[in-house]
């Protein structure tokens, strides 16, 4: 296993036309605490969906686990995001919910 969980080198993410994270880098080691912190609309959410892999990046170099992640790639199976929104249908039942989001992954 690689010292670093999480490594960014410049990671730019556009959205809108508009560049929301320019030339962020950072790494995260096991048994380490990361704060990111600023003000509204600094891009707090954004970084975090771009090393969680909700979100794309559009420029610069990402590692997860040691291994180098392609622009293409989106998601990591073993990184879990939780968000301020919920990703939860509200007219589901929590174990529904569940069921839902097992089979999206192909899971049992």
């Amino acid at each position: 296993m690689s010292d670093t969980l999480v490594k960014a080198v410049g990671v730019v993410k556009w959205a809108g036309g508009v560049p929301v994270l320019r030339g962020v880098s950072l790494s995260v080691r096991p048994g380490r605490v990361l704060v990111v912190t600023g003000g509204n609309g600094a891009g707090k959410s954004t970084l975090l969906k771009v090393l969680a892999g909700a979100w794309a990046r559009s420029a610069g170099h990402l590692e997860r686990f040691g291994n180098p992640v392609p622009l293409s790639v989106n998601h990591d199976p073993r990184i879990g995001y939780v968000s301020h929104a919920s990703f939860l249908y509200p007219d589901l039942s929590l174990n529904e919910n569940l069921t839902l989001y097992a089979r999206l992954w192909g899971l049992d």
